[in-house]
C-alpha cells in the first residue's frame, strides 16, 4: 500500500513559543473528575461495584478518613480497593486506618503519579477506614471505593495511560493467541484485534506456500506502524516469519513462536519496500497475510531521518501513548556511548522524551531521566532501538537530566522532548 509521504516538521523545531500554563483550581478537578469516571467504567464493565465518592480538598501534609461500606461483601466481590486519584505533581498516600488510642500507625502504601491505591480481600480494610495522608502540595482528590473479584480488576496505567511513568505508559497487552479454528474466522479475529488497538486500515492478501511450505513475498508498506498476520489454513502448521529491508542481514522483526500463525508489529518513518519471508506452512497451503495500519503519530520529528522517524514512532506504539499534536520543544543528536543532556523543564508540567537510532545499526541503547532523587528508563533492547519516557516536573523542578545510552560500532540517536498538552500526559 501507498501512501502520502510525511511533510517535514520543520528543521527548526529546537524550540516551540510557551503557551499559557496557568490552570485553575476548577481545571484540575475537571480533570479528575474525568480520570475518575473513566476508571469508575472501566471497573463496571468487568463487573465491579463502584462507588464514587464526592471530591475532597485536602491541605498540605494532612490526613483525612475515608469511610468504607460496613455490609459483608458478596461471595462474587470479596475484594475492596480504595483509589485516590489527585493530579500527576501531588505526592499522597493511602493507609488503613487502625484503632484510636492503641499508638499504632499503619504502613501507608504512596502514591505514584497522583494515583494510590490500597487493596485487601479479607473484608474491611483496617476498622472500616482508610487515611489519605498528604504530601508537601495541597490538591483535590478523587476517592472510588470498588468491590470486586480476586484477581479481577481494571489496569489503571492501561485505562489512564496518562498516570504512567517511567518507560512510557503501560506495557502493551501480550498477543492474544488466535482461536485454533478455520482460516477465515482466525483472520477474522486478528482483524478485530488491531481495530480494538486502533488500527485505521486493514488489508489481507492471499498467498501459496511452495511445496516445503514456505514462500517469499515483497510488500510496499506506507509510512507509520504495520502489525503483519502470517496464518496457514492448516491447523497442525508452525508459522514462522520474518520482515527486513531489501539487502537487509537483520530482520527488522521476526516471529519464531510455535503457532500456525506469525505476528510482525514495526514501524516505518517512510513509504517502504520489506520482504516477508515465511516457513513452516503445510505443503502447497493457503498462506494469508493481513496488515493492519496505523498512521504516524503526530508530532514525530523528520530532522533526524526515516529510521529515526520510524523508532519514534515505534517508542510511542507499544505502548498506550497519549496523542502528541504539538512538535518537540527540544531536539539533541548524539553517537555511541553515553551522553548526558541537560533538560530545562517548567514547574508543574509533564514531559516525553525519547530517543531513536537515527542511522547504523546498534547492539542495544537505554534512555534515562534523573529528575530530583527519582532516576526513570527505558531499554532500546529491540531491533528499532527506540525509547521512551514519560514524567512530571515536581512544584520546584527546573531542569532534568536524560542520559542517553548507545552500544555499537559506529550509529547515531537522536533525542526529542514534548511538552505535554494540558500539563499532563
Amino acid at each position: 500500500m501507498t501512501g502520502r509521504a510525511g511533510s517535514p516538521r520543520g528543521a527548526g523545531l529546537a524550540a516551540v513559543a510557551a503557551l499559557g500554563a496557568t490552570f485553575t483550581v476548577t481545571d484540575a478537578r475537571a480533570d479528575l473528575a474525568d480520570d475518575a469516571a473513566r476508571l469508575a467504567a472501566a471497573e463496571r464493565r468487568i463487573g465491579a461495584e463502584v462507588e464514587v465518592q464526592p471530591p475532597r480538598f485536602l491541605l498540605a501534609e494532612s490526613t483525612q478518613r475515608v469511610f468504607l461500606p460496613l455490609e459483608d461483601p458478596p461471595a462474587s466481590r470479596p475484594c475492596i480497593t480504595v483509589i485516590a486519584l489527585a493530579t500527576r505533581h501531588v505526592e499522597l498516600a493511602l493507609r488503613p486506618a487502625l484503632p484510636l488510642g492503641l499508638g499504632l500507625v499503619a504502613r501507608p502504601t504512596p502514591s505514584r503519579a497522583g494515583v494510590a491505591s490500597l487493596e485487601s480481600c479479607r473484608g474491611r480494610i483496617g476498622v472500616g477506614a482508610v487515611e489519605i495522608v498528604m504530601g508537601r502540595q495541597a490538591g483535590a482528590v478523587e476517592i472510588l471505593v470498588v468491590r470486586h473479584a480476586a484477581e479481577q480488576k481494571a489496569d489503571i496505567e492501561v485505562v489512564l495511560p496518562a498516570r504512567a511513568e517511567g518507560p512510557h505508559s503501560a506495557p502493551a497487552r501480550p498477543p492474544e493467541p488466535l482461536p485454533v479454528g478455520p482460516l477465515g474466522s482466525r483472520l477474522a479475529a486478528a482483524e478485530a484485534g488491531s481495530r480494538r488497538d486502533g488500527a485505521t486500515f486493514v488489508a489481507r492478501l492471499d498467498y501459496r506456500a511452495d511445496a516445503r511450505g514456505v514462500g517469499a513475498l515483497s510488500l510496499r508498506l506506507r509510512e507509520g506502524c504495520h502489525r503483519l498476520h502470517v496464518a496457514s489454513e492448516a491447523r497442525r502448521a508452525d508459522v514462522d516469519a520474518e520482515v527486513r529491508f531489501p539487502g537487509d542481514e537483520e530482520p527488522l522483526r521476526l516471529d519464531r513462536a510455535h503457532a500456525p500463525e506469525a505476528r510482525l508489529d514495526f514501524c516505518l518513518g517512510a513509504t517502504r519496500d520489506v520482504e516477508l519471508r515465511f516457513a513452516g506452512a503445510s505443503p502447497s497451503a493457503a498462506v494469508a497475510v493481513m496488515d493492519a495500519h496505523w498512521p504516524l503519530p503526530d508530532g514525530v520529528p523528520s530532522i533526524f531521518g526515516d529510521q529515526a522517524r520510524g523508532g519514534f514512532a515505534w517508542a510511542l506504539h507499544r505502548r498506550p501513548s497519549p496523542p502528541l499534536g504539538d512538535p518537540p520543544i527540544r531536539l539533541v543528536a548524539g553517537g555511541v556511548g553515553v551522553t548526558q543532556v541537560p533538560l530545562p523543564l517548567e514547574p508543574g508540567a509533564c514531559y516525553l522524551a525519547a530517543m531513536a537510532v537515527s542511522r547504523g545499526g546498534a547492539l542495544g541503547g537505554r534512555l534515562t531521566v534523573e529528575l530530583g532523587a527519582r532516576e526513570l528508563h527505558d531499554d532500546a533492547s529491540d531491533p528499532q532501538r527506540a525509547a521512551a519516557v514519560a514524567f512530571c516536573a515536581g512544584p520546584r523542578d527546573r531542569t532534568a537530566s536524560a542520559s542517553v545510552e548507545l552500544r555499537a560500532d559506529q550509529a547515531f540517536w537522536g533525542l526529542a522532548l514534548w511538552k505535554l498538552v494540558g500539563g499532563r500526559p
